[in-house]
């Protein structure tokens, strides 16, 4: 059972009542004592509790305030690492789409090379076909020479036809051999003519070929630089913004850690003062209660003690009075005779008759 303040400073000892002790009772005293300590303990302990309470309170507080913090900060980075990889794949899109544009670059390059393959091949066989018409000119030639003087050729006229062919016709000897070198004279034209047409036409194609690999290639080169370069800018930016919102958010973190720490001691080293404190004041309140009350032991003590000593002399005073004091009357009653054991010498009739009664009727 404890006490409380009200309880101490209302407390009233009871006075021993046996002639050889004074002071108060030591039950009382003890009983008083021992719920004091109590108290106390209770105090402290209670003290002790709420230190504690407070100090996990701040303690659990500032961990549950610094594990929601992490928690979001993790989320933000998680976030951030989510659009890094988005970029990044959307950068690896633009990376394979430019390498199949190489790629396209490249099988055009190979068309253009197969094509200009087959051009020289067409001249190529062109050039054989020329050379060809050349060794029948030739034979032609020697045939001719060789023919007879007096062949019958019905007409030597030189003309064009509607289609826009050349026709020779010879009708006697003289007029063979000018044909003949006519004749030969327009298929090697021809020849020549076709013959540069078909190079002509194979260079110009080759040179539209050309331009337009050199071209395409360029074009994709280009492309794909750019796009290499704007991804490798972009992924660098990307890093770099991760590196430094990983670092922000550490340092913030960190920061926040160390407040969070600076706080907790600061809450803690002001708790701990104010229970020094507190357990101070209740301290010098306890002892000066403490004082009071040894001093009012000591007045009631006193008083006690003077108080034994004055009435120890009253009472002394009063048997020495007693003793002194005569209250019989001069004349003394005569109780013999009264009870009848003597002569009745009293000045009571009226008593002495209900004595006689009396001793009457104890005889009957």
């Amino acid at each position: 059972m404890t006490l409380s303040l009200d309880e101490v400073r209302n407390i009233r000892f009871p006075m021993v009542r046996k002639p050889n002790e004074d002071g108060y009772r030591a039950s009382a005293v003890d009983n008083f004592m021992d719920k004091l300590e109590i108290s106390y303990a209770d105090l402290v302990a209670e003290i002790e509790k709420l230190k504690a309470d407070q100090g996990q309170a701040a303690d659990t507080e500032g961990l549950t305030n610094e594990i929601n913090s992490l928690r979001s900060e993790n989320e933000n980075l998680k976030e951030a690492k989510q659009r890094a990889d988005e970029e990044a794949d959307s950068l690896l899109a633009q990376l394979n789409e430019l390498r199949e544009s190489s790629d396209v670059a490249k099988t055009g390059d190979e068309q253009l090379r197969k094509e200009n393959e087959r051009l020289r091949s067409e001249s190529e066989q062109q050039r054989d076909e020329i050379e060809n018409l050349r060794a029948q000119l030739a034979a032609a030639t020697q045939q001719v020479a060789n023919a007879p003087t007096a062949a019958e050729i019905t007409s030597s006229n030189l003309g064009l036809v509607t289609d826009g062919v050349q026709h020779i016709e010879v009708t006697t000897s003289q007029q063979a051999s000018p044909a003949v070198v006519r004749l030969v004279e327009l298929a090697t034209q021809q020849a020549e003519t076709l013959l540069n047409d078909a190079k002509a036409d194979a260079r110009n194609r080759l040179d539209t070929a050309k331009t337009e690999a050199e071209r395409v290639t360029n074009e994709a080169k280009s492309n794909a630089e750019q796009t290499t370069a704007e991804a490798q800018a972009t992924a660098d930016r990307l890093v770099n913004n991760a590196q430094n919102e990983s670092d922000r958010l550490n340092t913030e973190a960190r920061e926040k850690a160390e407040n969070l720490l600076a706080d907790a001691r600061g809450r803690a080293d002001r708790l701990d003062t104010e229970v020094t404190n507190r357990r101070s004041e209740l301290f010098s309140q306890l002892e000066s209660e403490r004082d009071v009350l040894a001093r009012r032991v000591t007045n009631l003590r006193n008083y006690e003690g003077a108080f034994r000593e004055s009435l120890n002399n009253h009472l002394q005073n009063q048997l020495q009075a007693l003793e002194q004091l005569n209250l019989a009357p001069d004349e003394a009653p005569n109780m013999n005779a009264m009870y009848g054991l003597g002569k009745l010498n009293a000045s009571t009739p009226r008593l002495d008759a209900l004595l006689e009664e009396s001793k009457l009727e104890e005889n009957k």
